[in-house]
């Protein structure tokens, strides 16, 4: 018995209706999420919120003093297209805050500027001091990190004692700085000279 045409054409329509058309990647809207360094990461250092920091001096080891003033702290954003699913065209983009205090030479030559760099992955968060073209970096969590190699429960700069202390070298005597929570950048070495807060 051979089967009927509403037969057939029944069978057809079935087939349609469960077949799903495969037409690859599907538009759609991008989305922006915005992440900000938090109170207590920004607080790690002295010169975005303490007033007191507004203007620093340093002294170095041949007699020059340097002296900064604050002059505009600037943010910026690390951007990240977290979009793990290839059938959607559209970017699930994640932006991450970069703050920088700049600052101004009000005595000396020189430059002072530091950048706190938040990042999608917390523990790659750095801090960047660049002072005299001397630049270190390091991980925000380092500081106070009493477990970290260099840590120091208190140090001795120019007869003034700091508590809490680390030291970040970069290159094993010749270029480091010493740091901790409540000064920031206490003294640093590099290109030849020694330069101590004051």
């Amino acid at each position: 018995m051979k089967p009927t045409i509403p037969y057939l054409l029944f069978t057809i329509l079935l087939s349609l209706t469960t077949c799903k058309i495969d037409d690859g990647p599907q538009p759609c809207a991008d989305t922006n999420t915005y992440h900000n360094l938090s109170i207590e990461e920004i607080n790690i250092t002295p010169y975005f919120t303490n007033p007191a920091f507004d203007t620093i001096s340093f002294a170095s080891n041949t007699g020059d003093t340097l002296t900064f003033a604050l002059q505009k702290i600037d943010t910026s954003w690390y951007t990240v297209d977290e979009n793990t699913n290839p059938n959607q065209q559209c970017g699930d983009y994640h932006h991450y805050q970069n703050i920088t205090a700049k600052y101004a030479t009000i005595k000396g030559n020189g430059s002072f500027e530091v950048m706190h760099e938040l990042k999608n992955i917390i523990s790659n968060n750095k801090i960047y001091i660049n002072l005299q073209g001397v630049l270190i970096r390091f991980h925000d969590y380092w500081v106070g990190f009493q477990s970290y190699p260099t840590f120091k429960s208190s140090q001795n700069v120019l007869g003034r004692i700091y508590f809490n202390t680390i030291r970040i070298e970069m290159e094993p005597n010749l270029t480091f700085g010493d740091i901790n929570r409540d000064y920031g950048l206490i003294q640093m070495k590099g290109n030849g000279t020694r330069s101590s807060i004051y």
